[in-house]
């Protein structure tokens, strides 16, 4: 499993093409809107202080600490859903995602690692 290192010019350079895909919308291009929105809104609520760094979520969370927005009408987890914006593809049926910084609220996709339920469950153990 690899992990993609995030730097903050990349994400600033994200945020330049964001801006620049707003005024495609604006001249009419309305295809683009929906992940870019969903983008910024996660962007405008992590607290990035650097690429190794947690990125802490600054929205809503759940009981259980995880970070949580709305997408379409329906609650996603923020570090679920940085993890396959970052990495460009769904999470498998059946895994999870392991905080490696044991943040709940980081959604630094550095931080984040995909695993089976069983490895995940070992991993809390260990940790205590």
């Amino acid at each position: 499993m690899t992990t993609r290192v995030v730097t903050q010019e990349y994400l600033d350079g994200l945020l330049d093409e964001i801006e620049r895909l707003r005024a495609e919308i604006a001249r009419g291009c309305p295809h683009v809107i929906a992940p870019i929105d969903r983008f910024h809104k996660l962007y405008k609520k992590i607290g990035a202080d650097g690429v190794q760094q947690c990125w802490l979520w600054q929205g809503t969370v759940n009981n259980s600490g995880y970070g949580k927005f709305k997408v379409d009408g329906k609650h996603v987890y923020a570090h679920r859903w940085s993890w396959e914006y970052f990495n460009k593809k769904s999470i498998p049926e059946g895994y999870q995602i392991d905080h490696i910084c044991w943040q709940q609220t980081c959604v630094n996709p550095s931080h984040l690692q995909l695993l089976t339920p069983y490895e995940n469950n070992r991993r809390k153990k260990n940790r205590k």
